[in-house]
């Protein structure tokens, strides 16, 4: 990836715009919507339902607008969907060998998102041939799958997420989908899903212009915002519920993340409906190791820095006000 390691993805299907276009017209749709994407501030995007014979005309758009690519493979769907590779092969490895000749050199080519949709044994296939993938000095990723999957993976953050959540802002269930995602492992980025849909499928990125809904925009401003912050420090974090602490904050929960020597604190509001303020009382431990002092890390870089709460009395007092869906990340030292 060009900058930060943490996947900020907006989801884009190339097929139905080649159904609805002459080639030629279809490729300067998409090139348009690259450009617009770009615009936008991201510089990767996700690609589904590529054709296999249109793939290095879609990477070449792509290149062209200045955005990597990270691709979802048809092939290697299909294996990890049933077992069975091109020519029937079962394995996974060298079904990713024989595909991936043709563009893993692309300029553009920068990662192979794996869709596992909710099966244990796709998540399990899926990781697998992850390993393979990047065994190979391509980078993947992972997207659906299981709480706690065998790798990390992406979250995915569903542009109709609104209107199945009635009375829910687009942000609030955004924010509640996303620190979901980080409570079940889910913590190697985001894919915003999707830019743009057919009529009547509800409402995605862009209108049928190409433009963002100022609703969505402000939404993937301050998701993009917690990304580019929280991402990177929370990329292979192993989660763990914690236990023992006192709240007289409703409905938050508190989850302890660690990677090495790093370690994190978790509190989420998970009501959908109702802000959660108060106290969350910590024990001042952190498995076996003390803690003296929690950092917070802020969710804008506008806000160059958290608060710092210090241990008194074996204890840490985190003071939380978080909206529906909400979450704070606490560093433990």
């Amino acid at each position: 990836m060009k900058s930060n390691p943490y996947r900020l993805l907006p989801a884009y299907d190339v097929e139905p715009v080649f159904a609805a276009e002459a080639s030629v017209s279809a490729l300067e749709k998409i090139r348009g919507d690259f450009r617009a994407i770009g615009a936008f501030g991201f510089d990767t995007i996700m690609l589904r339902h590529v054709d296999p014979v249109l793939r290095k005309s879609v990477l070449d758009v792509a290149a062209d607008e200045g955005l990597d690519a990270a691709l979802v493979v048809q092939e290697l769907q299909h294996y990890v969907r049933t077992g069975t590779g091109p020519g029937g092969s079962n394995d996974g490895a060298k079904a990713a060998r024989e595909v991936m000749d043709e563009f893993v050199g692309h300029v553009s080519m920068a990662a192979v998102v794996i869709e596992t949709g909710a099966s244990a044994r796709a998540t399990q296939r899926g990781a697998a041939l992850c390993a393979a993938i990047e065994a190979g000095g391509t980078s993947c990723a992972l997207i659906g799958g299981v709480a706690n999957p065998p790798r990390q993976s992406l979250v995915r953050l569903d542009t109709r997420a609104a209107e199945d959540d009635g009375g829910t802002s687009l942000l609030e269930a955004w924010l509640g989908a996303y620190h979901r995602g980080l409570i079940a492992g889910r913590t190697q980025g985001v894919v915003f899903d999707k830019h743009s849909r057919a009529p009547g499928d509800g409402p995605a990125l862009a209108d049928p212009g190409g433009i963002a809904r100022p609703s969505v925009a402000a939404a993937i401003h301050e998701i993009k915002e917690r990304g580019y912050l929280w991402g990177p420090r929370l990329m292979n974090t192993k989660p763990a519920r914690l236990a023992g602490h006192r709240s007289t904050a409703p409905e938050v929960s508190v989850t302890a993340l660690s990677r090495g020597a790093r370690r994190y604190v978790l509190v989420f509001n998970g009501s959908n409906a109702s802000y959660s303020r108060g106290e969350v009382v910590l024990t001042a431990r952190f498995g076996s190791a003390a803690v003296s002092r929690a950092v917070e890390v802020p969710t804008s870089r506008a806000r160059p820095s958290g608060r710092v709460v210090e241990a008194r009395d074996g204890l840490l007092v985190l003071l939380v006000d978080l909206r529906p869906g909400d979450a704070a990340l606490f560093e433990m030292f």
